[in-house]
């Protein structure tokens, strides 16, 4: 599913504890239409920003901008420090988009 909706390439894992790593890796280039630089995340993460690109983001920008986005800037992309105490392996690798340009 994943590979209809982005851009990636497998990768092999990442890992400095059990708490800290990505198992699933790949490098994603792209979110269906809206490109970005190269980040490191999980599936996992990059199946859900493929969901929020595409249930939030495009109809919002549609809505008010009247076009799509087509870049999406990351400012980060990994962090393994306990948030409340609990490293999700849901989020380990999250990815975190800005929109920089419309068409």
């Amino acid at each position: 599913m994943l590979a209809r909706a982005a851009q990636v390439s497998v990768m092999s894992p990442l890992g400095t504890s059990e708490k800290c790593h990505i198992h699933n890796r790949i490098a994603l280039s792209a979110v269906r239409s809206a490109r970005m630089n190269r980040v490191e995340t999980s599936c996992a993460t990059a199946l859900r920003l493929a969901m929020w690109e595409h249930h939030a983001v495009q109809p919002a920008a549609r809505e008010v901008l009247g076009r799509q986005a087509v870049i999406f800037r990351q400012i980060g992309s990994y962090n393994c420090r306990p948030i409340a105490q609990h490293v999700s392996p849901a989020i380990v690798g999250a990815p975190i988009p800005r929109l920089t340009r419309l068409t």
